[in-house]
């Protein structure tokens, strides 16, 4: 072969090599995917501006997705030949696809890679990168009762007339704390942010009081409802939230179209009940959702259209999201409990007109978002398709539920950032006061 067709088979072989990396780096139209950044507006008060999102600059896609760089080194999951084979950042997040064998799926938990559901047919304890059995659970043959999961899923609590079952969910063993002549506990239940203890609404002497019961089995009363009134009687308490083992409770009480508030703040031991901000102008009406901090000082409430959190300490509005071309799917608080992850979904429009879904993470006092974007299109999950997703206790692990039962985990260190949902919660500021006492010399 001539050295002149030598050149110019090397220069084409080149240009292919070029042309391969740029695809995986740039993805297959050559341009660095992006999406616009999602609209939060701050508080709504007349005197305030509306503060302006700041969206961190777009990694390129070969380093988004691991690449050859120091993403690529520090990961122990990392794998390159998984990456070369995938054409977007989004895709490389992706840890395991697999699908459920029980469709019926009530409620589910995640730590780590450990998913442990409650359907109709009883708990069940599954590796989440695989979706094979990892634990005995409980089976059923039909009527699973209602039944409340840990945070962690290892443990849960079914409620009933007889007496208060606690399940041990990895063996299936159960304890029983019977109902007796002075205590019931019958729901509903909350557990608290640290796995170990959960709160159950009951009676003690025929007064309905709120319980924590450890683990343990053991119970302690820590308050009493008024019984004597609509706004803290305890048989219009549909749902309950716990925050902090010292801090504050979130009651719901069933009903969207009515005058009185659906949520109320509750610090126990005091038995007054105090409304919650309300979601729109005057009602709660339209929230379909409610999340509570793990420490119990802020909420979010949200519908397909619109979501709100709110500071519960001071009672007021934060800040309100609303996606352009696209819904709300889903919400989660990082363990730190200052930054949220948000599912916007497509609408599910033609193809033409649709606006992609993404996942990203909004920090509440920066009131931006942070970190990277999880483009749902990229994963195949369109608007229609989208059920929910569950953030692991560790905040390590996003597992997103599609309507037919498929399961993708995700590492959400590749998906938005190293540390964006598992760095802790940043310091308190101290103000310092206004008048510092000065120290004073005696005269001599």
């Amino acid at each position: 072969m001539k050295s002149s067709h030598v050149a110019v088979a090397g220069g084409v072989f080149a240009a292919v090599l070029i042309g391969c990396f740029a695809l995986i780096g740039y993805g297959s139209k050559g341009e660095v995917a992006t999406t616009p950044a999602p609209e939060v507006i701050g508080p709504e008060s007349p005197a305030e501006p509306t503060p302006a999102i700041a969206w961190p600059a777009p990694k390129s896609g070969s380093a988004a997705a691991g690449g050859f760089g120091e993403i690529a080194r520090s990961e122990s999951l990392y794998d390159p030949t998984a990456v070369l084979a995938r054409s977007s950042p989004s895709a490389a997040a992706v840890l395991a696809t697999w699908t459920p064998s029980d469709a019926n799926i009530r409620d589910f938990r995640l730590h780590g890679e450990r998913l442990v559901t409650v359907s109709n047919t009883g708990i069940r304890v599954l590796n989440a990168r695989t979706g094979e059995t990892a634990g005995t659970g409980v089976t059923v043959a039909k009527d699973f009762p209602d039944t409340a999961l840990s945070p962690h899923g290892d443990w849960a609590v079914q409620p009933d007339a007889a007496g208060l079952k606690l399940i041990a969910t990895a063996t299936g063993q159960a304890t029983v704390i019977a109902t007796t002549a002075q205590r019931s506990l019958t729901g509903p239940v909350a557990f608290g942010p640290d796995n170990g203890w959960c709160a159950v609404l009951g009676e003690e002497a025929g007064t309905p009081s709120l319980f924590r019961v450890r683990r343990n089995g053991e119970v302690v009363r820590i308050g009493t409802c008024r019984p004597d009134s609509t706004r803290g009687k305890a048989s219009a308490i549909a749902r309950l939230y716990a925050g902090g083992e010292a801090g504050r409770m979130v009651v719901e009480q069933p009903g969207e179209k009515s005058p009185v508030s659906r949520f109320l703040a509750w610090k126990p031991p005091g038995p007054a009940l105090r409304p919650l901000p309300p979601f729109d102008a005057k009602t709660h009406d339209g929230v379909t959702r409610f999340v509570l901090s793990p420490d119990g000082t802020r909420a979010v409430m949200f519908d397909a259209d619109a979501l709100k959190v709110f500071d519960l300490e001071a009672n007021r509005l934060l800040l309100t999201h609303k996606p352009e071309g696209r819904q709300i799917g889903g919400v989660a608080f990082a363990p730190n409990g200052h930054r949220i992850v948000i599912a916007d979904v497509s609408r599910g429009e033609s193809d033409r007109d649709r606006q992609p879904g993404y996942a990203w993470v909004l920090d509440v006092a920066g009131k931006a978002a942070v970190g990277g974007q999880l483009q749902l299109d990229d994963l195949g999950i369109r608007g229609r398709e989208f059920r929910d997703f569950v953030l692991s206790a560790d905040g390590t692990r996003l597992l997103l539920i599609e309507k037919n039962g498929k399961a993708r985990l995700v590492d959400t260190g590749r998906a938005f950032g190293p540390g964006t949902l598992t760095a802790p919660a940043p310091a308190p500021a101290v103000t310092p006061p206004s008048n510092p006492v000065q120290s004073v010399q005696a005269d001599s």
